[in-house]
């Protein structure tokens, strides 16, 4: 699992054994840092060569060109749902309100329309992809306020994924749990780090990792 690369690759090489052995690799958004189509499809190209299948939602960095260019490739989890061995998986991208600065914002609204529309037909075993994480976990804390999304907390406890990966906030990186549902943010992969995980029948779990970047590949 994969969140805000923002549009460094120089640590693919680093995980390349860890994703070469994984069935599917999930990108949570932020795949460039204010980039257009041709960035992001260099960073998911580069992802998909190492041999998984991708499956990514656009972050609120990510611009109009690359909420396109997912929508028509068979990557792209926004108000989709997309099926994988016995698992089903749907997403939503960008962010809720912040700065005002960044490309791909929405309100509530707009991320509950997006989810419960794409998941009319969700059945079974369920893993959810978003850049916003759900309100009121360790996920979203932000100078020790929740900044998430009631919209995806909702959807969280209606439908009960499994599995919930999220991003969006790098100081935020953690594992924690709504009901039954795992959530985590793999924290910045730009910095190093990812996630990994296990889901064997109802039963996930995740590990968090890291791998070191020089500091002079860690600039924007």
């Amino acid at each position: 699992m994969l969140a805000d690369i923002h549009g460094h690759l120089s640590g693919l090489d680093a995980i390349r054994r860890d994703i070469a052995d994984a069935d599917a690799v999930l990108v949570a958004g932020d795949i460039t840092h204010f980039g257009q189509g041709p960035d992001a499809q260099a960073v998911l190209d580069a992802i998909a060569a190492l041999g998984p299948d991708v499956l990514a939602v656009h972050g609120n960095c990510d611009g109009p060109q690359i909420k396109d260019l997912l929508s028509q490739g068979r990557m792209g989890l926004n108000g989709r749902v997309i099926t994988l061995g016995d698992l089903q998986f749907v997403g939503a991208g960008g962010s809720l309100l912040c700065s005002g600065r960044t490309p791909s914002e929405q309100d509530e609204q707009g991320f509950a329309q997006t989810l419960q529309t794409a998941c009319q037909a969700c059945r079974g075993r369920l893993v959810l992809v978003t850049h916003q994480p759900p309100y009121g976990t360790r996920l979203d804390l932000v100078g020790g306020r929740h900044a998430g999304s009631t919209s995806i907390r909702a959807f969280i406890e209606e439908k009960r994924p499994l599995l919930a990966i999220c991003g969006h906030f790098h100081e935020a990186i953690g594992i924690d749990k709504l009901g039954q549902t795992t959530i985590v943010n793999p924290g910045p992969f730009k910095t190093g780090h990812y996630a990994k995980a296990q889901i064997i029948e109802d039963q996930v779990e995740v590990e968090l990792r890291q791998f070191h970047l020089a500091v002079e590949q860690v600039k924007d």
